[in-house]
């Protein structure tokens, strides 16, 4: 026990320099939904993004919130059980969550065979798209077909085939929020792909989802109101 104490206790201090050094709020213990408003941010589990919310006993810690280059950001370790009760085991994830300027509606992205179990919460055979190569690699599934085609143009299709390392398992976007989730992640520096992949994302969304999704967001303040 005192080995894993000790592993526990070495974590969060490396996440808590780190949010030191990036300007950024680390919070380790399981934040909740009273604590996270009162930093700014609409509580994890009440996000439109039915990844977080699909799952049975989900939970996060290790908040880190704050802005990365200038987009709202931020990352915990999200966790929840899969299986009958009597015989469950417990899925870790990291996810980042970042916020951009736009109401879109929820699209889910999955890389095919990153992790047991996602592609039967996705449901279907997924969307189809020119590119032969991305239909091998990725399931798509969205509430608006139409949406799915203007978002995954091209020049972003192209970006995701070539970005495994900042997007592992799964993208997926509702509203004005963007999921990255990956494997669990317990050296806050391997985050930083993830968190500039959520910068680069918003720079590849393309112009005419822009000009007909894009609307203004409020801030979020990375504090504790007192």
């Amino acid at each position: 026990m005192a080995f894993f104490a000790f592993r526990w206790w070495h974590r969060e201090q490396a996440f808590g320099r780190f949010a030191a050094t990036h300007a950024m709020t680390f919070i380790g213990t399981d934040l909740g939904n009273v604590e996270q408003k009162q930093l700014g941010v609409v509580p994890l589990d009440e996000l439109p993004l039915t990844f977080l919310t699909y799952h049975r006993a989900p939970s996060f810690e290790d908040f880190l919130i704050g802005q990365w280059k200038g987009v709202p950001e931020r990352a915990a370790h999200f966790r929840y059980a899969v299986g009958p009760r009597e015989h469950s085991h417990t899925v870790h994830f990291t996810v980042v969550v970042a916020q951009y300027p736009m109401g879109v509606p929820e699209i889910c992205i999955v890389r095919r065979g990153a992790l047991v179990g996602l592609l039967e919460f996705l449901g279907g055979t997924g969307l189809k798209f020119e590119s032969d190569e991305f239909n091998r690699r990725f399931h798509v599934t969205c509430s608006d077909e139409a949406f799915a085609y203007k978002f995954l143009d091209p020049r972003l299709m192209q970006w995701l085939l070539l970005n495994e390392e900042a997007f592992p398992v799964i993208l997926t976007l509702a509203e004005s929020y963007a999921l990255f989730g990956t494997k669990w992640i317990k050296n806050p520096e391997r985050l930083v792909p993830h968190l500039d992949a959520a910068v680069a994302l918003r720079d590849q969304i393309p112009r005419l989802v822009w000009s007909e999704y894009g609307r203004t967001l409020p801030p979020i303040t990375g504090t504790v109101a007192s």
